[in-house]
């Protein structure tokens, strides 16, 4: 059970660095592709915080 854990951890982190990495996207696109995959796994009340630099960045949309 411990490596499947393991397996799905590493998965999920492969997962975010690609999306991180993404130099095709605007930030802002990637931090809503960030929210969408958390929120699949944590449910509909994340909130994704991003440090760039020195600050945190956060994104909201009325809808």
């Amino acid at each position: 059970m411990e490596l499947f854990s393991l397996h799905v951890k590493v998965s999920m982190l492969e997962n975010i660095a690609k999306l991180l990495n993404s130099k095709e996207k605007l930030l802002t696109e990637i931090y809503f592709d960030l929210q969408l995959f958390f929120e699949e796994k944590y449910g509909k009340n994340t909130i994704v915080f991003m440090e760039i630099g020195s600050f945190f960045e956060t994104y909201e949309v009325n809808n």
